[in-house]
């Protein structure tokens, strides 16, 4: 039971590292013109796209929180109900579940806006 609850918290870790991949919460888009030398209209793009997946990611961030204080709910609850914390470690999956799929599908647009060789450094930097 141990190995389910650290998925999705490794998952949680690494969509925030890739979500707030600078401090001051500007759009990642900014790495893609100063590292990948994008144009202005794919760094408009990209950051559209990223604006679009940030509202995204923290709404599901906000309701993997929430499925995962329910689950250390259910957990501590007395008397153990196991089908209880199996629900509820579902919910939390699938949430996660939710978290990956825009992970990939938030990938896959903005390498679709790249030429060969700056979806080749994109992909070194941001292996999915």
């Amino acid at each position: 039971m141990i190995k389910l609850i650290r998925f999705p918290i490794a998952l949680l870790c690494f969509v925030s590292v890739l979500v707030a991949h600078n401090e001051n919460k500007d759009s990642r888009a900014q790495f893609f013109k100063d590292d990948l030398g994008v144009s202005q209209e794919q760094f408009k793009r990209i950051e559209t796209i990223d604006n679009y997946y940030k509202i995204k990611y923290q709404t599901l961030n906000a309701d993997l929180k929430l499925k995962q204080a329910e689950l250390t709910k259910s957990i501590k609850h007395r008397p153990f109900n196991d089908s209880d914390v199996k629900k509820k470690i579902s919910n939390e999956s699938t949430v996660s579940g939710e978290i990956r799929l825009n992970n990939i599908k938030h990938h896959l647009e903005i390498e679709s806006l790249l030429d060969s060789f700056q979806r080749m450094k994109f992909n070194e930097y941001f292996r999915m």
